[in-house]
């Protein structure tokens, strides 16, 4: 039996029909007199809420708007996004006894979507003061701060937007490329801090039932070596973890999923920190394997016991990059004898002890 993964990871998205109107009339209600009564008088919220009253506009929002709904387990609606296909995001809103769990950017994931399938450029909204943070937080800029009427009253919101770029999946292997060369760095002691705070979330995300082991693998793992400034980090699982469930989680944490078909099962990978402008550190690759003696702890171990070994292989990279900052697979595929000689290295001393 497959272990299950936290109850955060449960809701679904599915898109509004008009027989959610009264379910959506008493969540946008709820919401505004308890979430954003932090930010607006008492007078405020209150003639906020009762725009919600006016079943009408809501016929008006599903004409115009594509709306959609964020479900839990027990088929409750726990939130509501709408969006129209040049990119106007009219509205989100997550019920009140359901905030902080996630809800809102699995929302937002989806109108984003939605506007990039129809063609548009950008998002476009007007945001209240309680929701700024969280617009700033996926990418949003502020156009303009000014006020909105409600029904009676004009309450402060701001303008806001987000240019889409290309995603990453549309571009050429040229133009990643280009976006994300080679780069090399001196040793940081900040990579060991990076990989204990990343690997506690993934600790505490995935669940320590799915996880046999987690190890800071790669040149960032071995002190004072040179080093491309990517965490690389081998997240050992157990057999009867849940692959699909695995990659919501890691999808909902930031990272993108990557199917590696030649490395060893499940032939998962996943990354965090690149996107359409380039690398946002810090970097981190996770590599998934079923528990097992891997090569590259090996690797890192005996380039820490031997630094000597390990100063011959930063030289090596900084020869490769010249030859290949453009071209990550080469420059791997450059490495690998090195790697290899050391690897088995390693291995005959570990077998002589």
């Amino acid at each position: 039996m497959k272990k299950e993964f936290r109850n955060e990871n449960k809701f679904r998205i599915r898109k509004a029909a008009l027989s959610d109107i009264p379910e959506l009339k008493e969540l946008y209600k709820n919401t505004v007199l308890s979430v954003n009564r932090k930010d607006y008088s008492s007078e405020e919220v209150e003639d906020w809420a009762s725009c919600g009253d006016d079943t009408a506009r809501w016929h008006e929002l599903f004409a115009d708007q594509q709306v959609f709904v964020a479900e839990n387990e027990k088929s409750k609606l726990v939130g509501y996004a709408s969006v129209n296909a040049v990119g106007y995001l009219h509205l989100m809103f997550v019920h009140k006894d359901f905030q902080h769990q996630g809800i809102a950017a699995l929302l937002y994931r989806t109108v984003e979507q939605y506007a990039r399938e129809k063609g548009a450029k950008k998002i476009t909204s007007e945001v209240s003061i309680t929701a700024k943070p969280f617009f700033e937080k996926q990418g949003f800029t502020t156009d303009a701060k000014h006020r909105r009427k409600a029904n009676r009253l004009y309450l402060t919101n701001f303008k806001m937007s987000k240019i889409l770029d290309k995603p990453l999946s549309d571009m050429t292997d040229e133009e990643l490329r280009k976006l994300f060369p080679i780069v090399l760095s001196e040793h940081q002691s900040r990579w060991k801090d990076d990989y204990r705070a990343e690997a506690g979330l993934l600790e505490e995300k995935i669940g320590s039932e799915n996880i046999k082991k987690i190890n800071h693998i790669g040149s960032t793992a071995v002190p004072g070596l040179l080093a491309k400034p990517t965490i690389d980090i081998l997240l050992e699982i157990t057999r009867n973890t849940d692959l699909d469930g695995l990659i919501l989680v890691m999808e909902s944490i930031g990272y993108l999923y990557s199917l590696q078909p030649h490395n060893p099962a499940p032939h998962i990978m996943f990354m965090k920190g690149y996107t359409p402008k380039g690398f946002r550190p810090p970097v981190f690759h996770v590599h998934v394997r079923y528990a097992g003696d891997w090569d590259e702890i090996y690797f890192r171990d005996y380039l820490t016991a031997h630094p000597e070994t390990a100063e011959e292989y930063g030289k090596l990279k900084l020869e490769l990059k010249e030859l290949f900052e453009h071209d990550r697979d080469r420059y791997t595929e450059a490495k690998t004898e090195f790697v290899q000689q050391v690897v088995n290295t390693a291995k005959k001393e570990r077998n002589a002890m």
